[in-house]
């Protein structure tokens, strides 16, 4: 099987006239969309805004995280992470797991 297929739509536009629109292949999106993530990452911190929410921040804003909560921050939660879980169990694959 393969996963090389293009993504795209039909628009039916108001005469009955059908356009085909095409995009990028489906390999390709998850790469964009991480870059667009990132993007807006970057200007909402440049902007003084936070990237964190009331569920935590996520595996997928981890690439941000230690230029957000800076150096000393991200050692205190790691300190605090380790002393609740040493053994390392909980949560794995998470931004402490």
């Amino acid at each position: 099987m393969t996963t090389d297929y293009v993504m795209g739509m039909t628009v039916v536009l108001a005469d009955g006239s059908a356009v085909e629109l095409g995009g990028p292949r489906l390999k390709d999106v998850a790469g964009l969309s991480l870059t667009a993530y990132g993007e807006i990452m970057e200007l909402a911190m440049g902007l003084g805004g936070t990237i964190t929410g009331e569920h935590g921040v996520g595996r997928l804003k981890k690439p941000w995280l230690e230029d957000y909560l800076g150096p000393d921050v991200m050692s205190l939660d790691r300190r605090v992470k380790d002393a609740l879980d040493p053994w390392g169990i909980l949560n794995p694959g998470s931004v402490f797991g």
